[in-house]
């Protein structure tokens, strides 16, 4: 990992602060401790059997959502195909990066269309498609489009600018990814560096996440972190963690996914804030290796035989605890969500762990499948299902809090 490392000693040996609960019986309870290393990184352990949150103050969704964009038939206007982000703009519309029709669709607050912003096609070469809309200072919409095209519109939607992200000197596989936007307007872009090829074993490539301006250049990096788990060769490790990052204000959050521990970095690389909750590791057990198994074989079977995807599947390398988040996203209150990983969709609802902007626990919930989350604001979350047969919409689902209190 390149970027500064920080350490801390054992919490006797240094000052704490613990917060405490009255709890319902009249008793105190540690909700968690506070550590401020030599360092000046302030570190926050979470006891998981004590989330902030009772019963009674629980965040919620609503059971049904506020406003639903797309699958109306009938209505050209809300088609969406293969919608790849979505943001809540300033009056309360939604832009949609609709990837599969080439264009970005704009909604008003009550779901209504308001515009559609196409893209000149060149039928000579494959097309670049929206992959992320960014609302920034001035009511203005960034799009950005695959192959690092990034387009400039103003609040009436009129083309002011076009840009391609200039790619810095590193051997970077495949193309930067857009992964958010801070408050001053700036982007988040991921790059992907592969491990060294003359390491063996399990090793895990690297992620570096960057800053760019609207220009399509870049500011400065926050360092390089553990990104997806690999085995060097022709061997393949399943359930490794992978790393996943979120923007905040000015910094980013980063999760290892390898423990139930979350990190503030600023530019630069350093250190701000480490968040940890002492949940167990989910074990990997016998009855997820037999429907793995019986999933991958399935799959591979229609292009190498069943015989040959079997003896490929049983070559295989497990990890023996899952990794521990799939999703961090901070919310415009500056709370940290943390997605619950799942290597596998049956139907059954997500789980998102939840933290307060200082990185106390407040507790989890539950949203509906096959939710994918885009924005979560004060007293909203947004995001988009697809039914994988052709039926895909963006909703906006509630977010009730029924004390405000913690977390806001």
């Amino acid at each position: 990992m390149g970027a500064p490392t920080v350490r801390w000693r054992v919490a006797a040996a240094v000052p704490l602060l613990v917060v405490l609960a009255a709890s319902c019986g009249g008793g105190v309870t540690r909700e968690a401790t506070i550590v401020l290393d030599s360092a000046g990184v302030t570190i926050v352990d979470n006891d998981d059997a004590q989330p902030a949150w009772t019963l009674e103050t629980t965040w919620r969704l609503s059971p049904r959502p506020r406003i639903q964009v797309g699958n109306q038939p009938g209505n050209p206007d809300q088609m969406l195909y293969r919608a790849a982000h979505t943001r809540r703009l300033s009056d309360g519309g939604i832009a949609v990066a609709n990837g599969g029709m080439g264009d970005v669709r704009v909604f008003d607050a009550g779901g209504y269309h308001v515009t559609t912003i196409g893209f000149v096609l060149d039928p000579t070469v494959e097309a670049p498609r929206p992959q992320r809309v960014y609302p920034i200072p001035g009511d203005s919409l960034l799009v950005y489009l695959t192959g690092g095209g990034l387009s400039l519109w103003d609040p009436q939607y009129r083309l002011r600018r076009e840009s391609q992200i200039v790619t810095p000197e590193a051997p970077f596989e495949g193309e930067l990814e857009p992964a958010g936007v801070f408050d001053d307007g700036t982007m988040l872009i991921l790059g992907r560096l592969p491990p060294d090829a003359a390491l063996t074993g399990l090793q895990r490539s690297t992620m570096r996440p960057m800053r760019f301006g609207a220009d399509g250049r870049m500011i400065d990096s926050f360092g390089d972190f553990p990104d997806e788990t690999e085995i060097m060769g022709d061997e393949v490790h399943v359930f490794g963690p992978t790393g996943h990052v979120a923007a905040a204000d000015s910094t980013i959050w980063y999760t290892s996914s390898e423990t139930y521990e979350l990190r503030e970095i600023a530019r630069g690389g350093r250190t701000l804030r480490i968040v940890r909750l002492d949940r167990p590791l989910p074990p990997v057990t016998g009855a997820d290796l037999g429907a793995f198994r019986v999933a991958a074989v399935r799959q591979m079977s229609d292009d190498v035989g069943k015989e040959a995807a079997e003896a490929t599947v049983d070559s295989y390398e497990y990890a023996e605890v899952f990794p521990t988040f799939g999703q961090v996203v901070i919310d415009e209150l500056g709370n940290i969500w943390a997605l619950d990983y799942r290597w596998f969709d049956m139907g059954s609802d997500f789980r998102w762990t939840v933290f307060d902007h200082e990185g106390r626990y407040l507790g989890q919930v539950v949203m509906p499948y096959p939710l994918t989350v885009h924005q979560i604001g004060a007293d909203y979350v947004l995001g988009h299902m697809s039914n994988g047969r052709g039926g895909e919409a963006v909703y906006i689902y509630g977010l009730n809090k029924p004390e405000a209190g913690a977390g806001g």
